[in-house]
């Protein structure tokens, strides 16, 4: 695994670090509605962030698409996380049964595990290439069927839980 220094990739240690304050914060009052799901949603955030930092350091692509795959662990957690924090915080924690928790959570899984083994299907991501470019060496990709996918479901569980 090749890495290097990069003021850039630095910057998102704060936000990270920031996450993992309000996790703990929130793990202290955890018998508050939605403190657990709240110290989740920060500890996946802070996990998004701090994989995005090795995925900026990356020095080549192999590297940067092995991060750009650990990030898919935050990246599919927050919006389902945000979303069932919000439904418990507002008071319909009682909606999430174990069924409809199981149901919310099929397309983040499932994006989990495409992301992870994208090479044998390419429905995350159709092409990677560096952009030497960019103030950094950018990691861009094409996008596959199932991102949008992930996508459609990210954008309206971040929307509906927003609206609550």
């Amino acid at each position: 695994m090749n890495l290097y220094y990069t003021p850039y990739a630095l910057s998102l240690i704060v936000p990270a670090v920031v996450s993992v304050a309000l996790a703990l914060y929130a793990w202290q009052r955890r018998t508050a509605p939605g403190a657990v799901t709240f110290t989740l949603l920060n500890l996946a955030l802070a996990e998004w962030s701090l994989a995005y930092v090795f995925e900026i350091a990356g020095a080549d692509l192999l590297t940067k698409v092995w991060w750009a795959k650990i990030e898919y662990v935050g990246i599919a957690a927050v919006p389902l996380g945000w979303l069932v924090f919000v439904i418990q915080y507002t008071g319909r924690g009682k909606w999430l049964t174990p069924a409809r928790r199981a149901l919310l959570a099929v397309v983040p899984l499932i994006t989990l595990l495409l992301a992870l083994t994208n090479e044998s299907h390419r429905l995350i991501w159709t092409a990677t290439v560096l952009d030497p470019n960019e103030p950094f060496l950018a990691l861009e990709v094409e996008h596959g069927a199932w991102f949008w996918v992930h996508f459609a479901f990210s954008y309206a569980a971040l929307l509906f839980g927003s609206g609550l």
